[in-house]
């Protein structure tokens, strides 16, 4: 979901951006497509035109295959619904939020955030790209997490 203000746009979710090879799983048959983005909520998938025509309706349940990795490449599959079609492709939604591919993801579109350094090390020694990246990461995080995490620890201090 976004919003508009000003000339910023605001979304939900903090979107990462990747260029993956994947697979769109529809009643049609398999349709090749690339995961440009992603976000905790769903992800935009580039598609042909020739292959945007075999969607022809919004909400319709589907399937995004993918792999990852090196020599023994992970591969996952998530139930997605189509949230929207455009000009290059279709934005899809999670049904269920897939934990284990969006880590997958996430390590493969912030590759740079794996070579951070050592815990106690100072911030300011990474790059400003790195620092960003970073600081984007955690603000996703706390976003996503915080609400939850404060009201399970005030929970504690009242019963204790």
């Amino acid at each position: 979901m976004t919003a508009t203000l000003g000339k910023v746009e605001r979304r939900r979710y903090q979107r990462y951006n990747l260029k993956l090879d994947a697979v769109l799983i529809c009643e049609s048959g398999p349709i090749p497509c690339v995961i440009l983005d992603f976000c905790s909520g769903g992800m935009f998938l580039e598609l042909s035109a020739l292959d945007r025509k075999n969607i022809d309706r919004l909400n319709h349940q589907v399937q995004v295959n993918f792999s990852i990795g090196g020599g023994s490449r992970d591969q996952y599959q998530v139930r997605v619904q189509i949230a929207r079609v455009c000009a290059n492709g279709v934005g899809v939604a999670f049904q269920t939020k897939p934990a284990a591919a969006l880590s997958a993801l996430q390590k493969q579109a912030l590759p740079d955030l794996q070579t951070s350094p050592e815990v106690g090390s100072n911030v300011s020694s990474l790059s400003a790209n790195k620092q960003k990246s970073l600081q984007e990461s955690l603000l996703a995080v706390l976003q996503e997490y915080l609400p939850q995490i404060s009201s399970d620890f005030f929970c504690t201090l009242t019963t204790h």
